[in-house]
């Protein structure tokens, strides 16, 4: 109703004007460089009024072009985008597979559609090493640059370095990781890995014995593991003659529990 009421103001102030300059209608005279016009108002108005409209207008193709510009462009870089997340759900699909040549070449699909983002480059790390490639350490380490991902970058550095028989690097990148306030446990159990396989029985005590392995293990679990480490180490010091060494661990496998 309020509409209606508005259209009827409208047309009848339109007809009054119209009346008005029909009655008056004035004349206007334009001269520009040797050129003369002449027109009544009412004519020069309506003039002035078409060539707003056709400004407007071409406003408005503008923005609805630029709009479908844009539009598609964002299209395509959804599509893109979609593409990409395929290509990382089929590498992470090849790895756990065990296929990693489909895996690189899943990665490297990923990397040219999402660019170098984390979870294309721990698919590119992890297909690396799953490929024994020379590179793994190095796609691994820009890994670290980030704090949400360097967590997993520590855990392929320290794998690879397992991997490769080096029992240093692998110590260095477990004890980074745990020196994190959100440790992991996969690098508790790297590091007492590392120390059982090079016979570091001290060293794995000392792990046991610190904040992290009362906080990631069990109790029951955590004195198991100390009574062993200990037996292992009093058995070390017998063979190496050192009585007092043997006796002191001895002593702290019957203290630890866990069955001794």
């Amino acid at each position: 109703m309020i509409r209606l009421i508005l259209y009827v103001l409208l047309v009848a102030a339109a007809v009054i004007v119209a009346v008005w300059f029909a009655n008056d209608p004035g004349v206007v005279s334009i001269a520009w460089r040797g050129w003369q016009l002449d027109t009544s108002v009412g004519i020069l108005i309506v003039l002035v009024g078409l060539l707003v409209l056709a400004v407007l207008l071409v406003v408005k193709v503008f923005a609805v072009v630029r709009g479908s510009a844009r539009a598609f462009s964002e299209s395509r870089r959804e599509r893109k985008i979609a593409r990409g997340i395929g290509a990382l759900a089929d590498g992470f699909g090849a790895l756990y597979a065990g296929d990693g040549e489909s895996a690189r070449k899943a990665a490297r699909e990923a990397r040219a559609l999402l660019d170098d983002n984390p979870a294309t480059m721990l698919l590119s790390a992890r297909a690396a090493r799953r490929n024994g490639e020379q590179n793994a350490d190095t796609i691994a380490m820009t890994l670290l640059d980030r704090t949400g991902t360097e967590l997993a970058g520590l855990r392929e550095l320290a794998e690879n370095a397992v991997a490769k028989g080096d029992t240093s690097g692998a110590r260095t990148y477990a004890q980074r990781a745990l020196a994190r306030k959100d440790a992991p446990a996969w690098a508790l159990d790297l590091l007492l890995d590392v120390e059982i396989t090079a016979g570091n029985w001290s060293a794995a005590l000392a792990t046991l014995d610190g904040k992290t392995a009362r906080n990631l293990f069990p109790a029951e679990k955590l004195s198991r593991l100390k009574a062993r480490m200990a037996t292992a180490l009093a058995e070390q010091c017998l063979r190496d003659g050192d009585a007092p060494g043997a006796s002191d661990a001895a002593r702290r496998a019957v203290d630890a529990g866990g069955g001794v």
